[in-house]
């Protein structure tokens, strides 16, 4: 039986934002969504950036529920989390970078709730 770290609603939370970030790093990391937003980004470290963000999105969803309900929540988080950067990128793409950045602090921020 594994340890429950955070409540439902604070995994939740945390697994929506933090795939947000992983997936606008993920997006940015492409030649042609950086060049849509306009700036040059280094791409290796956004590529691990984004997949250890999404392995952290897993992980944390296996140590608090069982695992069937972990992959259920982790791919629904995910899910979210790409029509908000797939919807973002198409109408502002300038606005991806903030997105992604606040993001991931405010997915550290929902650990402190």
């Amino acid at each position: 039986m594994s340890a429950v770290f955070l409540s439902l609603d604070q995994l939740g939370l945390f697994q929506i934002l933090l795939g947000t970030s992983a997936l606008t790093c993920l997006c940015l990391a492409s030649r042609r969504n950086a060049r849509q937003t306009g700036r040059h980004f280094n791409r290796p470290a956004l590529l691990s950036a984004g997949w250890t963000m999404i392995a952290v999105v897993v992980m944390t969803a296996l140590a608090s529920v069982n695992p069937n309900q972990a992959i259920v929540s982790a791919l629904g988080a995910l899910s979210l989390s790409t029509l908000l950067t797939v919807g973002l990128l198409t109408y502002r793409p300038e606005w991806l970078v903030n997105l992604g950045l606040y993001s991931a602090l405010l997915a550290l921020g929902s650990l402190l709730l």
